[in-house]
């Protein structure tokens, strides 16, 4: 599922990639290949094999420690192949937020129809596994931390993922809304508030002991039903 027209499918078995079918280059060390024609990768293929390994390793390093290098090895591709894919870490790190969009929201195919509560659930995905939850929370605290050091990351953050979101979520209102299936005289106020509740703490104490799915929820619910 992607956030507006990103698209990043995360690719399978990527462990399992037969070493000798990927592309060589000025500084990549590798195997000889066996007898036959090597596989040709698209650069679409390249490109998410690329960015779902740069994720793992920007989870375990952050952005600052991140090296252009290190990438190159864990994709075995060369530096001159992977800075013609991604011009720059920056690039490259506008990318794992593209990635990550895919694991934080889905807008598509959430339709009138299903109660307001469960839709929103589907947008929000609560429905994903424990590693992806925890995952996608730990993108969203790395990301927060590494913009005091770097702002440019939490401007990305901020755009590509956040300010994204909440358009896509003001015109979810904005259609359910003129439905008649909810009330929401101010569709944008609706949007940044129900954001907030779910983003706003995901780095603080408000959130110790609690998964990243069951908080969404409850903030789906108190959003919904209010407190009685």
């Amino acid at each position: 599922m992607t956030l507006e027209s990103t698209s990043y499918a995360a690719p399978q078995a990527l462990d399992r990639i037969p070493t000798d079918t990927v592309e060589s280059g000025d500084e990549a060390s590798l195997p000889k290949r066996g007898r036959g024609r090597p596989k040709v990768r698209s650069d679409e293929e390249q490109r998410d094999i690329i960015v779902e390994r740069a994720a793992n390793i920007y989870l375990r390093t952050g952005y600052i420690a991140m090296r252009m290098d290190d990438i190159s090895a864990a994709c075995r591709v060369s530096k001159r192949t992977l800075y013609r894919l991604f011009p720059s870490k920056l690039y490259l790190f506008r990318s794992i937020v593209g990635l990550m969009n895919t694991q934080l929201f889905d807008f598509d195919d959430v339709e009138p129809g299903d109660s307001v509560e469960r839709a929103l659930s589907a947008i929000f995905r609560v429905d994903v596994d424990e590693d992806t939850d925890q995952k996608r929370q730990a993108f969203l605290r790395q990301a927060r931390q590494d913009a005091v050091l770097a702002p440019e990351i939490g401007e990305v953050l901020r755009e590509d993922c956040l300010d994204r979101a909440r358009r896509r979520l003001t015109e979810w209102f904005e259609r359910w809304s003129e439905a008649g299936l909810l009330s929401a005289t101010n569709p944008q106020a609706a949007a940044y508030m129900l954001m907030d509740m779910t983003f706003g703490a995901a780095d603080s104490e408000q959130r110790k002991g609690v998964t990243g799915r069951a908080f969404i929820r409850t903030c789906i619910q108190y959003f919904v039903n209010g407190v009685r």
